[in-house]
């Protein structure tokens, strides 16, 4: 009987062991998964946009204290200053909204400033309202438009759009690759 006990512990013992090394390489395989989709966002970027006035593809991270940062993973900020133009979130509240209802556990909204600029539109997200008086970014970054940003848990960010008058089909093509990013990386 004491044989039999034993062998049933050793079984046991051994199928535990290849649990943990099952879970092992799958958390490997899907650490590298989202890093190399991470690089290839990396390089289709757009490396600079002028008008900002600083490159982001170099290393920028999140410091504004009320910006939510997700406690694993990546997901998506997206920063609508209160002086937007209206042209620019008739095209990109559309594809905000859509890319939201898709992704709402990933995805962050916030109206910097205390001007309310998307009461007229019809919005299917939540937002959060954040003061301009602190820094969003590590590094002076001025924008005007509508910002989003991919960013880790540290608030490093990875990726970024930023809307622009008359470039519908560029807002679209960003959320859409921004959605197949979250499908491919879950």
């Amino acid at each position: 009987m004491k044989l039999k006990q034993s062998s049933n512990g050793k079984i046991l013992v051994y199928i535990f062991m290849c649990s943990l090394v099952f879970a092992n390489f799958f958390l490997l395989y899907s650490n590298v998964k989202i890093k190399k989709n991470l690089s290839i966002l990396k390089e289709d970027q757009v490396k600079n946009y002028p008008f900002l006035n600083y490159d982001l593809s170099s290393t920028v991270s999140i410091i504004h204290p009320d910006v939510i940062l997700k406690e694993e993973g990546v997901s998506l900020s997206i920063f609508i200053p209160e002086n937007s133009c209206a042209s620019c979130l008739e095209f990109e509240i559309p594809n905000i909204n859509e890319f939201y209802i898709k992704n709402s556990e990933r995805t962050e909204i916030y109206i910097i400033g205390k001007n309310n600029v998307i009461d007229d539109f019809n919005t299917d997200f939540q937002y959060n309202i954040i003061s301009n008086d602190q820094a969003i970014f590590d590094k002076k970054i001025s924008f005007s438009n509508p910002l989003a940003v991919l960013l880790d848990s540290k608030g490093k960010v990875y990726d970024f759009y930023i809307a622009e008058t008359n470039k519908s089909g560029k807002s679209y093509n960003f959320y859409q690759r921004m959605d197949s990013f979250f499908k491919e990386v879950n």
